[in-house]
């Protein structure tokens, strides 16, 4: 997602795991709060190489609460 946000001069704000890392709710929902500019927020659910499934209906729900587009 970031080549391509970079490919097409988009800019954004990137949180990095580790392939076998969850995304930690709190670290988004921190995200959000520190930066109204953020429109949109993408994420990967299901990270295919170590299987890890992230949270994504609590992410969702962070989302919503923030008024964010997916």
């Amino acid at each position: 997602m970031t080549k391509i946000a970079n490919t097409l001069n988009i800019n954004f704000i990137s949180l990095k795991y580790r392939d076998n890392e969850t995304v930690n709710p709190e670290d988004v929902k921190n995200m959000l709060n520190n930066n109204s500019d953020i429109t949109h927020v993408a994420m990967v659910h299901s990270e295919t190489t170590s299987g890890s499934l992230n949270p994504i209906n609590e992410i969702g729900k962070l989302i919503k609460a923030h008024n964010k587009n997916v």
